[in-house]
């Protein structure tokens, strides 16, 4: 049987990687936002500024190698490399891989900050006098990067805490900008319009499960700073009494 002080050191420890961990999945579910978005806007329909530039060549009665360039330039901007795998999307088929790849990043982040919470709460709860708690926060407080550690109520940690809630919302927008480039292009494919407007049901039904989750995460954010500011509490009044 382990000692106390070794099994609330693997307490923090444990705490510790679940809060490394969210902060990895998060920048994970960013970056994969990121991607999605500047991939959507690439091949908008709306204030494209490679036709443009195809108007002002044909304005100057520009040669037909001009426009055959340009016309390579968009066939090659419809395609979508994904780095690390090796593969090439077409940028309408980015809605579904796009979403599948969401879905799973948005389930391991709030499994992830579902862990950070059960952890952080059960160090802070199991602390039994003011030493302990003061020691446990300021071990915790360390590693934070994104969560807010309140001290004491400023502006500064409200400005904080704001951008930290803002991270949680490029993957909804990213994908709703990626549905709105999907649907505004599913009315010029001809006969295969109508394919291309279920495959739209089906992304704002994948929208839909992603705002669920976002929604269900932010949930968890709010629990974990209601222990964080409780944990500030306890420590404030700790240090008061010293």
């Amino acid at each position: 049987m382990l000692p106390p002080d070794a099994v609330i050191t693997r307490h923090l420890d444990a705490a510790i990687e679940s809060s490394a961990r969210g902060r990895r999945i998060l920048l994970l579910a960013v970056t994969a936002s990121v991607f999605i978005a500047s991939a959507a806007l690439g091949d908008r329909p709306w204030f494209n500024w490679g036709s443009i530039r195809l108007a002002e060549c044909t304005k100057r009665a520009a040669s037909c190698k001009q426009e055959h360039n340009y016309l390579e330039d968009v066939a090659k901007r419809n395609y979508v490399d994904a780095p690390a795998f090796g593969v090439r999307l077409d940028v309408n088929d980015l809605g579904l891989v796009g979403g599948a790849t969401l879905l799973i990043i948005s389930l391991m982040l709030r499994s992830s900050i579902s862990r950070e919470l059960q952890n952080v709460r059960f160090v802070f709860d199991s602390a039994c006098d003011g030493d302990e708690i003061i020691e446990r926060y300021r071990i915790l407080a360390m590693h934070q990067v994104i969560t807010p550690v309140p001290i004491e109520a400023s502006d500064k940690r409200l400005i904080q805490a704001r951008f930290a809630r803002a991270l949680f919302y490029p993957v909804p927008v990213a994908y709703t900008l990626l549905i709105i480039v999907d649907l505004s292009t599913a009315f010029k494919m001809g006969p295969y319009t109508a394919a291309c407007v279920a495959i739209v049901c089906f992304e704002v039904a994948i929208l839909l499960t992603l705002l669920f989750i976002t929604s269900r995460t932010l949930l968890l954010v709010d629990e974990l700073d209601k222990v964080w500011n409780f944990a500030a509490k306890r420590t404030l009044d700790a240090t008061e009494s010293e």
